[in-house]
């Protein structure tokens, strides 16, 4: 949890400094900003949000719209009424963005580290981008988007416009897109305890499924299946393990299921209930016929 609260107060407190440093360089650069800061900081938050969150969407847009508001309010001291509009809209549009990327990454600490160094690198970019404009073409750039404030607000609308646009597709097709799917683990063997004999392996519930989806054990010994329901996989879930014979119902956190030698071969389990409903999701316990 804290790697999570300190990635979003990194995302907004650069994202702050850029209307900052941006605003402070001329028109051109400010339109630099909307176009390209605010997108880059709005897809941040927004990926970084519905990480923490556990892939729900309420809090991630909650979170896109405030911070959306925050850098319109620093906008509009700085530059003005019509860029700050564009600033919001386009950081919302980009928080749609980042919320619809950030559900298809499988919830790790990796996956907050890439979004922050991404995140970085882009603004350092932008920024030194703005930055290598010479004096006079900031002067001449300032002086012709002065006479021309049609300009802002139409672009301001136009990113308003996108923003709205992109909120509806997202609540509308935001059921369709696949939980956690990309940094799973696919596969995973057993680790085996030679002094008691026992197997042990760690499948994780989430919003995403079952993680990993297949587990390889060996004959011949115990096995030991910790399974770790967290939160954001809903209540009321039960494991049918099939064949097994090992059905019961999960709490969050812990639970510990004991097998007692069991054959060779390839088992189904599957977890009902929660955010998964009585279609589930499987996972497979593969017994290979090979002594440990």
């Amino acid at each position: 949890m804290l790697l999570e609260w300190g990635s979003l107060a990194l995302i907004v407190f650069v994202s702050l400094y850029g209307i900052l440093a941006s605003s402070a360089e001329g028109a051109q650069f400010r339109r630099l900003a909307v176009s390209g800061l605010a997108l880059t900081a709005g897809a941040a938050m927004g990926a970084a949000a519905v990480q923490a969150a556990g892939y729900g969407q309420a809090v991630p847009l909650a979170a896109a719209v405030l911070f959306a508001a925050a850098g319109a309010a620093l906008m509009k001291r700085r530059a003005g009424g019509a860029e700050a509009l564009a600033w919001a809209g386009a950081s919302v549009a980009g928080s749609c963005i980042g919320i619809a990327a950030g559900m298809t990454a499988y919830s790790t600490g990796k996956a907050m580290y890439v979004i922050d160094v991404a995140f970085i690198v882009l603004m350092f970019g932008l920024l030194r981008l703005g930055e290598s404009r010479k004096p006079q073409q900031q002067a001449k750039s300032r002086s012709s988007q002065a006479a021309n404030p049609a300009s802002h607000r139409s672009a301001a609308a136009a990113w308003c416009s996108i923003a709205a646009l992109s909120c509806v597709l997202l609540l509308v097709l935001g059921s369709a897109i696949p939980v956690g799917q990309y940094g799973r683990q696919a596969a995973a063997a057993a680790s085996y305890d030679s002094d008691n004999d026992l197997q042990e392996a760690q499948i994780v519930v989430s919003a995403a499924g079952i993680t990993p989806e297949r587990v390889d054990f060996k004959r011949g010994a115990m096995i030991k299946a910790i399974v770790v329901v967290k939160a954001d996989a809903g209540s009321g879930l039960t494991l049918d393990a099939g064949s097994l014979g090992a059905g019961i119902a999960l709490s969050k956190g812990e639970n510990v299921i004991v097998l007692n030698n069991p054959q060779p071969g390839s088992y189904s389990l599957t977890v009902k209930g929660g955010r998964f409903g009585d279609k589930g999701v499987g996972a497979l316990f593969r017994i290979a016929d090979e002594k440990n």
